[in-house]
């Protein structure tokens, strides 16, 4: 199998329907398998025929790159969604990380060091906990699944990279190293030394504070790409891994 992540071309059919549909990706993964979007909290789920459902990712633009290195934002919560779903892996952690600020951007200006100081404590315990690769799993099922979507789909230059959430989440289990940064301020996941994934803390007017997990599309498909043997091309647009070339069908 291929390693490295290649251009492939699209219809001028399939291309006019992009552009057509302002780059929806979501919108056009359904029409592609024959099957339904569904808008949940800041986002759009696949769902096929079978009832099989999909997270489908393309990544946004990176300042002062193309649109296809593809940053991710994965979520980014305050305190209330930890508060309200009691099922979050490492709730407890999330709500003392989010405790360590005061109420306001304002305050927190007047003596950043302190509340750093703080933080650097209960992230310390987040990376400890992740540790735990059970309890890394669950993290990921959550953040990129939500417990119950059955496929994760990368778009990248033209292609729908279809893979199976369990091959996914043991990949991760299996390959990344979680660590703390060096000011102690953020988790990290590593792959092969490089940084993959990070929690960190959002300080912006607005959202003071939220918890962002982030991440690249480029990133993410590269692991998987180095990690999965085999793929099968289901139609021009339609490539599925793994236990996705099984799996999947529309």
């Amino acid at each position: 199998m291929e390693k490295t992540i290649k251009k492939h071309g699209m219809s001028s059919e399939k291309a006019s329907r992009v552009k057509q549909r302002g780059h929806n990706k979501e919108y056009l993964f359904a029409d592609l398998i024959g099957g339904r979007t569904i808008k949940g909290t800041n986002k759009i789920d696949v769902y096929g025929k079978d009832g099989k459902s999909y997270t489908v990712k393309g990544g946004g633009e990176v300042k002062g790159k193309e649109g296809r290195e593809g940053r991710w934002q994965l979520f980014m919560f305050g305190k209330k969604k930890f508060e309200d779903e009691m099922d979050f892996p490492a709730r407890e952690l999330f709500l003392e990380i989010l405790n360590s600020f005061p109420e306001t951007r304002e305050e927190y200006d007047e003596s950043p060091n302190l509340y750093k100081d703080k933080v650097k404590i209960s992230m310390v315990k987040l990376k400890n906990y992740l540790l735990d690769k059970i309890k890394m799993h669950r993290f990921f099922s959550k953040a990129i699944f939500n417990f119950s979507l059955d496929f994760l789909v990368i778009y990248h230059d033209d292609i729908f990279h279809i893979f199976d959430r369990e091959e996914v989440l043991d990949i991760f289990d299996k390959v990344l190293k979680v660590i703390t940064n060096s000011t102690m301020q953020k988790v990290v996941f590593q792959y092969q030394g490089k940084i993959a994934i990070e929690i960190e803390i959002r300080k912006s007017e607005g959202k003071f504070p939220s918890i962002l997990l982030i991440t690249n599309k480029l990133k993410i498909l590269q692991i998987l790409l180095d990690n999965i043997n085999g793929f099968e091309d289901k139609t021009r647009n339609l490539r599925a891994y793994g236990k996705a070339k099984d799996t999947f069908s529309f």
